[in-house]
């Protein structure tokens, strides 16, 4: 199909040209008709881009199964997760809808490619001891010579620890709050999670002690902004700067440094369901929109389970 024609559609323009343009226009479409996610997108893009790569010239109308699975014989050579292929995969099936819908193409290639099954991996979590842990020690005691902003850093840094753990929310959650969306007293968040879906998810008083703490240093510094945690400079704190902060924190605290903001999130619902929490609220809580996703806690305890009861028991000789 490389460096092919065709009469119809996109005529003989290039992948590098039209496409990109097409491309472009479904991006904004899933933007602003999808509610999708600013990391989603970025990742769609991404993903599409790569493919084009793959594919060089030619005319969308002429792309074949047969091409999306060698552009996914591709990917596995070199040793991307089943994960990845799945969601490039997806990516380009979504795309091709679009397409279709705006009678760009005749069909859709990608939807008689099927999935690879994907990997079964249990999510690394903390244990209770280890959570409190990262609580406590990281962030907790003024430094010599600390300056107010150090103070709002410190506090802030505690705050967030504190809250990705005790509500489970998701990075992109977390750095989208907003003023409005808190109420200290009642300890409650309004989170607005995938899909622009809101839900109000409640956190206990050591959240409360620490927001409060965080609220002072921040108002004495930043009066009037809106977003909820702020950079240094006032403007909304970001994801990255999040993982970067956990990752000094996880470092302090002496924990495994594969530690990463979703393994409070799965520490959370994993607790939650050790303590024995009903798992349709954990879903509530956590914002699944399927029970199957929160379903796969209760294996995680099961595994934790087994491997318990083989190390302890009894009769194994």
């Amino acid at each position: 199909m490389r460096g092919s024609t065709s009469s119809s559609g996109f005529g003989s323009t290039s992948w590098d040209r039209a496409v990109r343009r097409e491309i472009d226009d479904y991006l904004q479409y899933l933007k602003e008709e999808k509610n999708a996610s600013p990391h989603t997108v970025s990742n769609y893009r991404r993903d599409l881009e790569q493919f084009l790569s793959h594919q060089g010239d030619g005319d969308p109308r002429e792309v074949k199964p047969l091409d999306i699975r060698a552009f996914l014989v591709s990917l596995s050579e070199r040793e991307c997760s089943k994960s990845t292929v799945s969601r490039k995969l997806s990516a380009l099936r979504s795309l091709f809808r679009y397409l279709l819908r705006q009678k760009r193409v005749d069909l859709n290639p990608a939807a008689v490619v099927p999935l690879p099954k994907r990997e079964q991996r249990l999510p690394r979590f903390l244990t209770e001891r280890e959570a409190g842990d990262l609580m406590e020690k990281p962030f907790s005691h003024p430094l010599e010579g600390e300056t107010p902003k150090g103070t709002f850093i410190r506090l802030r840094n505690g705050t967030l620890l504190e809250l990705l753990y005790s509500t489970g929310v998701r990075l992109a959650e977390i750095v989208g709050l907003n003023i409005g969306d808190l109420s200290v007293q009642q300890r409650l968040l309004r989170v607005r999670g995938k899909g622009r879906k809101e839900r109000v998810v409640p956190f206990g008083r050591p959240a409360a002690e620490k927001l409060r703490g965080y609220m002072k240093a921040r108002g004495a510094l930043f009066p009037d902004k809106e977003a909820l945690f702020l950079n240094p400079q006032g403007g909304r704190l970001s994801g990255r700067q999040v993982e970067r902060m956990l990752k000094r924190g996880v470092a302090e605290a002496n924990l495994d440094s594969e530690t990463v903001p979703h393994s409070l999130r799965h520490s959370f619902a994993t607790h939650l369901l050790s303590r024995g929490a009903d798992l349709r609220a954990i879903q509530e809580l956590l914002g699944h929109s399927s029970l199957n996703t929160t379903q796969r806690y209760t294996h995680l305890n099961l595994n934790r389970l087994l491997e318990e009861y083989r190390r302890f028991d009894p009769r194994k000789g």
